[in-house]
């Protein structure tokens, strides 16, 4: 079951510094590149990563992005800030893919790359290992 609009409202008053920092990072880089706004954020408990090391998760069959509370906690600044940019960089692929599928390629990646990306986005292929990505933040 979904937050409604007036239960975000809610949990959003409630936010601790580290949350607020990366709900405004991420619409900062959302704005940056023109992320429609229909990307939802949410915030949610350790329950819904399979560990407090996973700081998110981008939903791609839902447009969503899941950031961990208990990983928020103690996060650094500059890895709030990166992750993100990160996550944000899942949905401008993801959306770049589903453009190029649809023959709308905005020539953001080159054919060869958004060919490698669909399948890096298969599920199968869908890694939560830990460790596979964070050396891609540096």
């Amino acid at each position: 079951m979904y937050a409604t609009f007036e239960d975000v409202i809610i949990m959003n008053t409630r936010l601790e510094k580290n949350e607020e920092l990366i709900i405004a990072a991420t619409n900062y880089v959302r704005a940056v590149f023109n992320v429609d706004e229909c990307l939802w954020v949410f915030i949610n408990e350790l329950n819904h990563f399979t560990g407090i090391d996973y700081s998110k998760l981008y939903d791609k069959e839902h447009f969503l992005i899941w950031y961990n509370k208990e990983w928020l906690k103690t996060a650094k600044v500059v890895n709030i800030i990166k992750t993100a940019f990160h996550e944000i960089f899942h949905v401008i692929q993801h959306l770049a893919i589903l453009e190029y599928e649809q023959g709308k390629d905005k020539g953001l990646f080159i054919n060869k790359d958004l060919k490698r990306m669909k399948h890096e986005f298969l599920d199968e292929k869908y890694s939560t290992e830990l460790g596979k990505y964070e050396g891609l933040l540096i």
